[in-house]
């Protein structure tokens, strides 16, 4: 047993040896690359970092991607070697650094974004190189009191330290000492190089130095940092030298508070040692005199309420100041487009207010204002001159997140998309000018205070129109009367006593035109249709549409320009935007419609209808043509007199009814001559006998309030009929015919045959759109052509063609008390000898024969 345990803790205590090893391999397989100049890592994410945190051996990396760093502490806690970002980004967005030690390399071609700061370098040793090579610090910064000694790229330099195209463009404010390139101090047995570097941006605290954050110099032996190293004073040997050369301040404003900026250091600038060397370095800077002390404000101060409205007290003037700048801030959290996280994005926005003589309270219409992530809601402009874009969401009214960029997606939630919520400014400022435009100082820190804003209507006055054209009420008057109104919503400042306080104006432009989809609207009572409306200019300030009808009891419209009709009438519909109006006349018409049906059960002679759905079908064919008349067109199943009729009904609110008639005739139309020479065509056509079974008239009668008006001839498009047949014609019937006889527009006479669709209850059904004489004729003889039976094919008389002369069958008409015939005279003495002679079982004989040679 103690050999099983003894062989157990042997292997425990390998694995525990061999396990960090293994972890080290398995983040390190996720990097490309052996290290070395010729294949160097390749580091995409911040865990691909590690591979790169050791000292022993100088090692070789680039960056594949942007990065972002979110885990707290350092990223490598040692670094040798050197890292070519290729032109991406480190995004910092965690406390610590990006390295802690650095045992000499070099570290180029990257942006250093700070999102959260935290400088990028924490330290550096003597008798090392270091090269900063086109290393760019971007961020917006407010540092505390414990951020002394500090800089956004490197705090403590010791070894031979070269910056080149270095760039540090940033947004700083400190309460405390800094510098911008590097934080601490210079030391002893080290060379600085500065070339081709650049500052931008603006720069405000204690004391800032450019090259670095602290000048104090301790006695001989007393540190191994100071400048003492560098001017060989205080009992020490120079063994350090600085070298500037083409460093560019000009696109910068650095100012200090408690002291005026230096080169050479923030806090501790003693002129009498370090004079001569500021100025030597000095001379090969462009934009020196950007470093410039604060004007001193102790007399100025800035409040906010409960509400998070902002004022700015004056107790004592200085007549230097020109100008405030009241700034509000807020961060969102950035992705790109494919939901990679990219660190956060300041957003801000902000107000310009003059001074003015005599004024020792100002209001600002920012503050503890709130923005809003999200496109959900009515855009509108504030801020000067309309500036500032704001969007409206519930009735409540935010600033939108400024500085966008399409690629990204800029939102307060966690994900990347928009979250659709808001969030109060987290950082507000003011900013002092002088009467030159420059930068003076910056107050930070507000007070609370309980005060209320000057209240004010809501101005409105036509864009292009000068403020002093608007009278203001209570002794109120304009700061900048010339100033014009432009369109949508901005701030403009008045003056009262010693008091200037924001004013909202909207300025206005007004409605040139509204123009409706439609002049007149034919609508079917009980049904709703939408009128649609276009308020020119696009951008009328108040495009806002009301409706209303001259006759609610025959038409009614809602505030979408829903109209309804209620009753038969005419009447108007209005739109009206601003002053100018938009009429639509409305006509509301009854269209009623009858169909006869077909009768359920067997049937004693032939019956003709519609089933339900034809019916249904029949009547949307007839109230749409119906409606072409009333809209003022023409259709040509419907004549003149009848046109009339209907657009008087609807003038008089009478209904209208179009109603199908089926009337089985017991006798011979007029018309029946062109039916059985058509029949007598089927019959050579086929060489089969046929039989005409019924005649019928199928009709439109136009009724106006029951009364008929007219009749409708044709349609617009087929509909479908239904004809019931007798049980005894069923039995003996092999194929159907309809004739159809009709006289058109034209006053010609067509006439035209179809084979119905037979169906399995034995009724028949085709379609049509002509209205006139029908019949129906069958054959109880096979057809030996194939015959198409959909009940929709019309074929012309004329078309019908005998492709066997002289085999012809025979026709017969049920209203006849004999038959008609087809052929020549012979055909006669045939039947009556046969009749004659021989009987009826001749004459059955001699029937069968002729149909046999058929």
């Amino acid at each position: 047993m103690k050999k099983i345990i003894s062989k157990v803790l042997a292997f425990v205590l390998v694995l525990s040896l061999i396990a960090p090893c293994m972890m080290f391999k398995v983040d390190a397989a996720t990097v490309s690359g052996s290290g070395t100049e010729a294949d160097p890592y390749i580091i995409k994410n911040e865990a691909d970092f590690k591979i790169l945190d050791q000292k022993q051996k100088y090692i070789y990396a680039e960056l594949g991607n942007n990065i972002e760093l979110t885990a707290d502490g350092y990223t490598m806690n040692s670094f040798k070697g050197k890292l070519d970002g290729k032109g991406f980004t480190i995004t910092n967005n965690k406390s610590g650094s990006l390295i802690k030690s650095f045992y000499g390399g070099e570290l180029k071609n990257y942006t250093w974004e700070l999102s959260e700061y935290s400088y990028m370098v924490e330290e550096q040793f003597r008798g090392s190189d270091y090269v900063y090579d086109g290393i760019t610090a971007k961020g917006d910064i407010s540092l505390t009191s414990s951020n002394n000694n500090e800089g956004p790229l490197l705090v403590y330099a010791g070894g031979n330290t070269t910056m080149k195209n270095v760039t540090i463009d940033m947004n700083l404010t400190s309460p405390t000492y800094n510098g911008l390139f590097i934080g601490y101090e210079p030391a002893k047995e080290s060379n600085y190089v500065f070339e081709n570097c650049k500052v931008k941006g603006t720069y405000v605290g204690d004391h800032i130095g450019i090259l670095y954050g602290n000048g104090s110099m301790a006695q001989a032996g007393g540190s191994d940092y100071g400048l003492q190293h560098v001017l060989g004073v205080n009992g020490e040997t120079a063994t350090s030298e600085i070298t500037v050369s083409n460093m560019d301040l000009s696109e910068a404003e650095i100012i200090g508070i408690s002291s005026k900026p230096h080169l050479l250091c923030g806090i501790s600038y003693k002129a009498s040692d370090m004079e001569t060397l500021e100025n030597e370095l000095a001379a090969k800077v462009t934009g020196y005199d950007k470093l410039v002390q604060a004007e001193k404000l102790d007399g100025y101060s800035f409040s906010l309420n409960d509400s998070g409205n902002l004022k700015i007290n004056v107790s004592q003037a200085n007549d230097k100041v020109g100008y405030f700048v009241v700034s509000a801030e807020v961060y969102s959290n950035v992705f790109f487009s494919s939901g990679k996280t990219n660190g956060t994005m300041k957003h801000s926005i902000s107000e310009k207010i003059d001074v003015a003589d005599g004024v020792d309270t100002y209001y600002s219409s920012l503050g503890k204002v709130k923005f809003y992530d999200g496109q959900n809601g009515e855009p509108g402009t504030a801020g000067l001159s309309g500036s500032l874009d704001t969007i409206t969401v519930d009735g409540e009214t935010y600033y939108t997140l400024t500085h966008r960029d399409d690629d990204m997606i800029y939102t307060f939630g966690q994900e990347a998309k928009v979250s659709n919520t808001s969030r109060v400014a987290n950082m507000v400022k003011v900013s002092v000018y002088d009467k030159n435009n420059k930068l003076i100082n910056i107050i930070s820190s507000a007070v609370s205070e309980d005060f209320s804003l000057p209240s004010f209507d809501t101005q409105k006055a036509s864009a292009g129109t000068d403020l002093s054209e608007i009278n203001l009420s209570d002794g109120w008057s304009w700061v900048t009367p010339d100033t014009k109104v432009v369109s949508g919503g901005q701030i403009a400042f008045a003056k009262k006593g010693a008091e200037i306080a924001p004013v909202k104006i909207v300025g206005e432009i007004e409605v040139e035109g509204i123009t409706l989809n439609a002049e007149k609207l034919n609508l079917e009572k009980g049904t709703e249709k939408t009128l649609t409306v276009k308020v020119t200019p696009d951008d009328a300030t108040d495009k806002t549409v009301t409706w209303e009808s001259a006759d609610e009891k025959i038409a009614k419209v809602d505030k979408d320009g829903k109209v309804t009709g209620i009753t038969n009438g005419i009447t108007k519909v209005k739109a009206k935007a601003g002053n100018k109006e938009a009429e639509c006349e409305v006509t509301v018409y009854e269209v009623t419609a009858e169909a006869p049906a077909v009768p359920d059960g067997t049937v004693e002679e032939v019956v003709s209808g519609m089933s339900k759905e034809a019916a249904e079908k029949a009547e949307e064919v007839l109230t749409s043509m119906v409606e072409k008349v009333i809209a003022g067109g023409a259709v040509s199943g419907i004549d003149k007199t009848s046109e009339k009729a209907i657009r008087e009904a609807v003038e008089k609110g009478e209904i209208i009814t179009t109603k199908i008639t089926s009337e089985v005739l017991d006798k011979k139309p007029a018309d029946f001559e062109n039916i059985t020479s058509a029949v007598e065509k089927l019959a050579a056509k086929y060489d089969v006998n046929f039989q005409i079974e019924q005649y019928l008239d199928l009709g439109v009668n136009l009724l106006i309030d029951g009364k008929k008006a007219g009749t409708i001839t044709e349609l617009d498009s087929p509909v479908e009929f239904t004809i019931a047949i007798p049980e005894e014609v069923q039995k003996v019937a092999k194929t159907y015919f309809i004739i159809r006889n009709h006289e058109n527009t034209d006053g010609n006479i067509e006439t035209s045959v179809i084979s119905p669709k037979v169906n399995a209850d034995g009724t028949l059904t085709f379609t049509t759109d002509r209205f006139s004489t029908y019949a129906l004729a069958y054959t109880s003889e096979e057809i030996k052509e194939n015959i198409d039976q959909s009940g929709s094919g019309w074929i012309d008389v004329d078309d019908i063609k005998d492709d066997t002369p002289g085999q012809n069958g025979n026709v017969s008409d049920k209203t006849d008390t004999g038959s008609s015939k087809t052929g020549d005279d012979s055909n006669i003495i045939v039947w009556a000898v046969l009749i004659l002679a021989a009987g009826a079982g001749v004459v059955a004989s001699g029937l069968y024969s002729r149909r046999k040679k058929v």
